[in-house]
């Protein structure tokens, strides 16, 4: 039973602090989207002990999105999508190094922000398909 209290009372100060992350993201996703001046996305990943990863994908160029959907049609692949999305796309420098790592313990963060990029990838598809 006291373990449960504990972790009752622990929870406002996780929010709070994911808040904080959340809002320091944001602030950098604003700052970059105004640098580069395109729309950039960013993905928080909730890593063990209470550590983020984050991740800054800027709004991918017309031909990657050209060549998004037309893997898409050819079934080439989703999460071959995501990766060509992910590769053309990402903010390198400002994007947490663990998810360029090639060590398998990080593979699990790799295809979360894979999975984020095929997220974007089918509002493109969504659009087209509208028309």
């Amino acid at each position: 039973m006291k373990k449960e209290i504990e972790n009752t009372e622990l929870i406002p100060v996780e929010m709070k602090k994911m808040e904080v992350v959340q809002e320091q993201v944001e602030n950098k996703r604003l700052e970059l989207q105004e640098k580069l001046k395109r729309p950039v996305y960013s993905y928080i990943v909730d890593m063990e002990d209470d550590d983020y990863a984050i991740c800054f994908i800027q709004e991918p160029q017309r031909l990657t999105k050209m060549r998004i959907i037309d893997m898409l049609a050819q079934s080439q692949g989703v999460t071959a999508a995501g990766q060509t999305l992910f590769e053309s796309s990402v903010i390198r420098e400002e994007s947490d190094q663990r998810i360029f790592s090639q060590d398998c313990k990080y593979d699990a963060l790799y295809l979360t922000i894979i999975t984020n990029c095929v997220d974007l990838i089918s509002v493109y598809s969504d659009v087209l398909k509208k028309k």
